[in-house]
């Protein structure tokens, strides 16, 4: 380090020469190719930096076209000559030529053409791809959830997994955050079913469904935990108390598990 001329520009450790990131225990390191005229951290995207030459992920180079690379949306990435799988979910690479008409749809789908991407989300998977012959319209449901045309819903990037939905009726369940700690959209409905985790809930009426929090739910005739019907539990009383949902006749579930107690 030349202390003569060390500064921190924008909380970025630098001198004349070199660009510096902090580690706790080792202190102070070199950002290999970094200029410290030119570096800056990226504005909205954590970890990234650039200089006048190159794009950096987590105080490393990127090999991308400096001049071309763009952000998507927050998981795929792009330049003249390639889409790529952000860093932020496992190693960065291209997945394909960049061929041109790449347009984000939310924050984790992206539209080339005919052809819906998803990212993924483990280590050692492969991006989810679903082409369609052609793509007119489609609706966010939310990050997870697309309709398109009307006629396919895709979760996660495939299809939903009960074949048969009726897409132009199909809905999510709104979450309440204050009642549902996981806040995951597993139900929905289409004009005819009610589902959970893409699945029918057997015997659930789809005109007086209700989410109770904590994959709770009730018609105005029966309980059901998940998609299970909960046998002799009396609907019309059934609510969370505290820790535990019950209903008039005795019947009392836990809030976590769901099961009877």
């Amino acid at each position: 380090m030349d202390k003569s001329s060390f500064y921190v520009d924008q909380q970025i450790p630098k001198d004349r020469f070199h660009v510096y990131y902090i580690d706790q225990v080792l202190g102070f390191h070199i950002i290999e190719g970094a200029d410290p005229k030119t570096y800056e951290a990226v504005a909205g995207h954590i970890n990234w930096a650039r200089d006048k030459d190159h794009y950096f992920y987590s105080n490393d180079p990127i090999k991308v076209d400096r001049n071309t690379f763009s952000f998507i949306n927050d998981y795929f990435l792009k330049d003249k000559d390639s889409v790529y799988i952000s860093p932020n979910i496992g190693t960065f690479k291209a997945i394909l030529a960049n061929t041109g008409n790449v347009e984000a749809i939310n924050k984790y789908y992206i539209k080339i053409y005919d052809t819906i991407y998803y990212p993924p989300f483990q280590q050692g998977l492969a991006v989810v791809k679903r082409p369609f012959n052609t793509i007119h319209k489609i609706r966010v449901l939310d990050q997870d959830h697309i309709n398109i045309d009307n006629k396919t819903i895709l979760f996660r990037g495939k299809d939903f997994k009960y074949a048969h939905v009726d897409a132009p009726s199909f809905k999510l369940y709104p979450i309440d955050e204050e009642i549902d700690s996981y806040g995951s959209n597993s139900y929905s409905k289409d004009k005819s079913h009610v589902f959970f985790n893409q699945e029918i809930i057997p015997g659930a009426d789809v005109k007086t469904f209700i989410l109770l929090g904590n994959d709770f739910g009730k018609d105005t005739k029966n309980v059901f935990y998940k998609n299970q019907l909960l046998e002799e539990v009396d609907a019309r009383s059934f609510k969370k108390e505290g820790d535990f949902y019950k209903d008039k006749l005795g019947n009392k579930f836990s809030s976590l598990t769901g099961n009877k107690v």
